[in-house]
Order: structure tokens, then sequence, then C-alpha cells
């Protein structure tokens, strides 16, 4: 039961390792790229790496070789990110990749799947684009939003506390699952974006009424 929960943590901290000795280690940036996408296909040469009588690696260790990848074009996507111009059209080429990408999928032409833990990638050349093209349209157009502001400022706990929506989600969605009434699409995608926001909401405001009770009861020099 732990291994859903915790992967992605585990990946997320040894891929951080990775890129960081990467980028230590590499000045040339080609070089970088060069060792990154040298992992990126040694990672795609087999479908399951076993360890001893268990299927995966302890930490789900192997996954590294597909998302130092990944960790690195974000790595210097958010060091540039500024420097791009014309970021409206590159939003409409990319959703409008993104719009092609879901037809073809959904007519069949398109056989495309990734799942990162359990190392499932169909076609591995798109593997290498298609995340990346996707998490570059989400992240201009989540830009562009907070950017304007107004209308759009409800969105904007969904990115603070991404990370607790991540975690929980599956948890809500299982339990909702059990109970017949509330075995319902809608209302498990609904729950499992809000009842992890009020989790973390509540969370952080009892911490930080915890730091100021602290701080006023510590007495003064």
């Amino acid at each position: 039961m732990i291994y859903p929960f915790f992967w992605f943590m585990t990946v997320y901290i040894l891929t951080v390792i990775a890129v960081e000795l990467i980028i230590t280690w590499v000045k040339s940036i080609p070089a970088q790229f060069f060792i990154a996408l040298t992992l990126y296909m040694t990672g795609m040469t087999y479908k399951h790496m076993e360890f001893f009588q268990y299927k995966y690696l302890p930490w789900d260790a192997d996954i590294v070789l597909l998302t130092t990848l990944y960790m690195l074009c974000g790595y210097y996507g958010f060091k540039y990110y500024d420097k791009i111009p014309h970021k409206n059209y590159l939003i409409v080429a990319t959703m409008a990749i993104y719009a092609v990408l879901i037809i073809a999928k959904y007519r069949g032409i398109l056989r495309f799947s990734l799942y990162l833990k359990s190392h499932n990638i169909a076609n591995s050349f798109l593997g290498l684009f298609i995340p990346l093209i996707v998490c570059f349209m989400i992240f201009m157009v989540s830009d562009w939003l907070m950017k304007i502001g107004g209308i759009f400022r409800w969105l904007l706990p969904f990115g603070w506390y991404s990370s607790a929506i991540m975690y929980m989600h599956k948890l809500i969605l299982d339990s909702f699952a059990i109970v017949p009434v509330l075995n319902h699409w809608e209302i498990q995608w609904v729950a499992g974006l809000i009842i992890p926001v009020l989790i973390a909401m509540t969370y952080r405001k009892f911490r930080v009424a915890r730091a100021i009770r602290r701080e006023a009861n510590t007495p003064g020099p």
C-alpha cells in the first residue's frame, strides 16, 4: 500500500540529485542534454528492472533514467522563461498541438500512453516530446491567468496546494468509490480537487496560528 503513494517523492528527490550532479559537474549545456538523452534512451530499452524477487527497483530508482531529461528541460525552461518571445503565439500553438493530439488519440490514430509509475511508455519518441509540450503549455497558460487575475484568482489555491492534490486525490477517489452514491466521476473529480486544498489550507492556518502563539509566549530579551 505504500508504493502507490510515495513513488513520486522518492523519484523526485533522486531526479533532483541526478540533475544537480549533471549541471554541477558538466558545464557544457549540450553535453548535459546529451547525458540526459542517453539516460532516457537507456530507460527505454527495457520494460521493468527487477530487484531480486521484486518487479521494481527500490524507490523506483530506475525511473530517474527518464525523468532526468524532463527535469533538465524544466530547469532551463524556468531559467530562460522570461526571455522567451511571443508567448501568446506559443500558447496558441501548443494548445493547437494538444488539441490535435487529443483528436488523434480519440480516433485511434495516435498510439501513445505514459505511466511513469509502472514504467509504461507507448512510443518512446513521442514520450520525449509530448510531456514537455503539454507541461510547457500548462505553465504558460497558468502564468497568463495569474497575470490577468480578476475572475481567475479563485484558481490560485489549486496552484498553491498542487502537492496536496497530488498526494491526496487518489485516496479520496478510492474512498468515494466505496460509497455507491458518491461513486460518480463528476463527484470524485470535484472532491479530489477541493478536499485536498481545504485540508492543506486548514493545516497551514493551524501552523501559522501556532507560530504566532509561540512567538507571543516567547519572553523578550
